[in-house]
């Protein structure tokens, strides 16, 4: 009986030992990440990619082989439902608070094409934690389906009314819009629309009168460029020139400076002049300039084995000592975007992964540089406070 007592009272000795060490580690790891819990990520899809039936690969992103998309009428507005309930497991466990999930840019008639009302519903499932934007199906596939010359005064009519439509369904950011979009594969969307479109300027207006921020995805090109030789062999989509959108694009800034305009998947470079130069100099000159970075586990150039042009981290995942200069130099200019498409496990392929990659690495900043670009960005850009 002795001898029970004594290893009860030893099992509860070490149990009380274990819970200490438990409590200790959280609180450790509170203070080694303060912004936990209330972190905002800029820039998140779902997927509906859907994959060929076989055994999931992840827990939350969905897995298997590429089988192709299904219409909006294919995929339910109980699988978004699905995809938002992953999302918020997945914030849950990088200690996100808050997410913008927006349609990716596509256009009208294009398989997997959706609109931000098929999403609706999911976002409104989680309120407050996530927060709609609108306008990477209707209004990109508007801008690039018409012909700059072309833009008359119904056109900029109707524009304008599917604009102020997102933003009365409550989008917080006009978004995923698509300047170029090169194509990664032959399945993949190619779009390219000067920056400088009557309708990205129009919509640049609308977006300083209502306080809304735009996201758009432009792969930086500063100068006329024959494409790259990886993209021509992966996807015959990808033309045989590329031209240079940047002078454009200072002219969308310059057009209406109340106009913030959040560009996308910076330390993410396809074609190869998106350097620490550039991004320097955008960011000294245009003050309405805001900059979403991932970091996606790719670091190699889609189709071959060479590293990718200007990636933010090295293959050790740490932040190069060029980039961590930038972020402390532009600390209220560039917010976390993890670009990560979110599915369902069983049903839909596993995207590119970015989530754990991006929000691991800014772990690395000076805490004061981390909690901007980890949620104080985004709060002020989006309207969160």
């Amino acid at each position: 009986m002795q001898l029970q007592r004594l290893s009860c009272a030893a099992v509860i000795s070490c149990l009380a030992l274990v819970a200490g060490l438990v409590v200790l580690n959280r609180a450790s790891s509170a203070q080694d990440d303060p912004g936990r819990g209330t972190y905002i990520d800029g820039h998140l899809h779902f997927s509906n990619q859907v994959a060929a039936p076989q055994k999931p690969r992840g827990p939350l992103f969905g897995g298997g082989r590429r089988q192709g998309n299904r219409t909006p009428g294919e995929f339910s507005e109980s699988d978004f439902v699905k995809c938002a309930d992953n999302m918020i497991a997945l914030m849950d466990r990088y200690g996100v608070q808050k997410a913008l999930v927006m349609p990716q840019p596509r256009l009208s008639g294009q398989p997997g094409f959706y609109d931000y009302k098929q999403i609706l519903p999911a976002v409104r499932k989680y309120p407050g934690r996530l927060i709609l934007g609108g306008g990477g199906g209707d209004l990109n596939s508007m801008i690039h389906a018409t012909d700059p010359s072309r833009v008359t005064d119904d056109v900029r009519a109707r524009f304008k009314q599917e604009a102020l439509a997102v933003l009365k369904d409550g989008a917080k950011v006009f978004g995923e819009m698509a300047a170029l979009h090169v194509s990664l594969n032959p399945h993949h969307v190619y779009e390219e629309a000067a920056p400088d479109h009557p309708l990205f300027l129009l919509l640049a207006d609308i977006a300083a009168e209502h306080n809304i921020p735009i996201d758009i995805h432009m792969e930086a090109v500063v100068k006329d460029t024959p494409t790259p030789a990886n993209l021509r062999k992966i996807s015959t989509k990808n033309p045989e020139i590329i031209k240079a959108n940047i002078p454009a694009f200072e002219r969308l800034l310059q057009h209406n400076r109340k106009a913030k305009i959040v560009w996308q998947h910076i330390g993410w470079d396809n074609v190869g002049h998106m350097t620490i130069a550039l991004l320097r100099r955008m960011a000294t000159d245009h003050p309405n300039l805001y900059m979403g970075f991932k970091i996606e586990e790719r670091p190699v150039q889609v189709g071959t084995r060479e590293p990718m042009p200007n990636r933010m981290v090295d293959g050790d995942g740490k932040i190069k000592p060029e980039w961590v200069q930038f972020f402390k130099d532009f600390p209220d200019r560039l917010l976390v975007c993890t670009d990560q498409f979110v599915g369902i496990p069983g049903t839909t392929t596993r995207p590119p992964q970015s989530f754990d990659e991006t929000w691991t690495a800014i772990k690395q900043l000076p805490s004061d540089v981390m909690l901007k670009v980890g949620r104080d960005n985004a709060a002020t850009v989006y309207g969160l406070r």
